[in-house]
């Protein structure tokens, strides 16, 4: 994300987190004034964190992305992200509701950029969906990790199936050999781990 240090501490990464997720902020939610209020806040504060987030401040629900509006996000220059992997969908959104939080995504920027330091710039997207496939995998192989998986992913095909168009026109690799190079990754790793 361009940040030396913490994702949270810098003004600049905040600023620009702050500002896509209000530009893609889902349709019909209000609460942009609320989150504004806080960013204003925090910045006006030595210490910036996560823990400020305003919980229910406000009558509407806290604004998310959905996957079909996440798919819009432009990343910095610096770092391209590929926003229909299932896997990195699945490190962002990490209560697995179907949605993505402002919260959830600092928190993933954080992680990106702690890889950046630890990894370097060279493939770094690369890197960073290895790490988001293993962390799923890890993560679906657990005791009852296939059935949240199976939730997580109806959550997602629910989505689709609300604004079809918004996904076609977003989507320039095929779902289904997509979906297949997926199952054979999948395969390959149980068969190397069993």
């Amino acid at each position: 994300m361009g940040a030396n240090g913490s994702v949270r501490r810098s003004k600049t990464a905040m600023s620009y987190l702050m500002n896509e997720f209000n530009r893609l902020k889902s349709h019909g939610v209000d609460g942009e004034a609320v989150w504004g209020e806080w960013f204003a806040a925090s910045l006006a504060s030595p210490n910036v964190n996560g823990a400020s987030l305003p919980q229910a401040q406000t009558h509407v629900e806290e604004p998310v992305l959905t996957l079909a509006t996440l798919q819009r996000l432009v990343t910095p220059e610096d770092l391209s992200l590929d926003f229909r992997h299932i896997a990195t969908l699945w490190k962002l959104d990490s209560n697995r509701d179907g949605v993505v939080t402002f919260e959830e995504l600092v928190t993933f920027a954080e992680f990106c950029n702690e890889q950046r330091m630890m990894l370097g710039d060279l493939e770094l997207s690369q890197k960073l969906k290895a790490l988001c496939v293993m962390e799923m995998i890890t993560d679906v192989c657990d005791e009852d990790g296939q059935d949240v998986f199976v939730d997580w992913m109806l959550k997602l095909v629910a989505q689709v199936q609300e604004c079809p168009s918004t996904i076609a026109s977003t989507t320039a690799v095929d779902p289904m050999e997509s979906h297949i190079r997926g199952i054979e990754l999948y395969r390959k790793f149980e068969l190397y781990y069993a």
